[in-house]
């Protein structure tokens, strides 16, 4: 490109040194100007990149922090284990009550039989709230059952169990 301080190697105290001057100096203070502003452009853009950045990063950071929050929120807001009331052990039946849970949330009780303490305990019933009394009629005389009981809040998040002998 011919600048500025090209034109004086190309033409030392001539006239046409004074007309490249008087031409194209215009034209290399637009070009100066130009690569400055441009040159404080590209830092400016630089600067708001690393500043974007920054703050892309702070948000995914706490996004996956809400993330793990709202299950720890979810794991926290189970409700409370229902507390049994009573069994009443009748001809090859049994009724279980238990206490109504204090949350307002509570959408089902489900309720779990066993016949072994570590066993696996299968769902028997499900129960919904506000009903608090379950009966087992498929038991058989002489024979121990555990029981589970377990609320189940509306956003079916279930709580811990209180285990019942029979």
């Amino acid at each position: 490109m011919f600048t500025y301080y090209n034109y004086r190697r190309f033409a030392k105290d001539s006239l046409a040194a004074s007309f490249i001057q008087e031409f194209f100096y215009p034209f290399t203070q637009i070009y100066r100007c130009f690569f400055l502003y441009f040159k404080s452009f590209l830092s400016v853009c630089k600067e708001f990149l690393s500043k974007a950045l920054r703050i892309l990063l702070i948000v995914l950071l706490c996004l996956a922090d809400s993330v793990l929050n709202t299950s720890v929120l979810y794991a926290a807001d189970a409700p409370s284990a229902p507390i049994w009331e009573r069994a009443i052990v009748g001809d090859r039946a049994v009724r279980l009550f238990w206490l109504a849970n204090p949350e307002t949330d509570i959408s089902k009780y489900e309720i779990y039989r066993s016949e072994s303490v570590d066993g696996s305990y299968a769902l028997l019933n499900t129960s919904g709230y506000p009903y608090t009394v379950c009966r087992d009629l498929d038991v058989i005389n002489g024979t121990t059952y555990y029981y589970k009981l377990k609320a189940v809040n509306t956003s079916s998040v279930s709580s811990g169990s209180h285990r019942l002998l029979r």
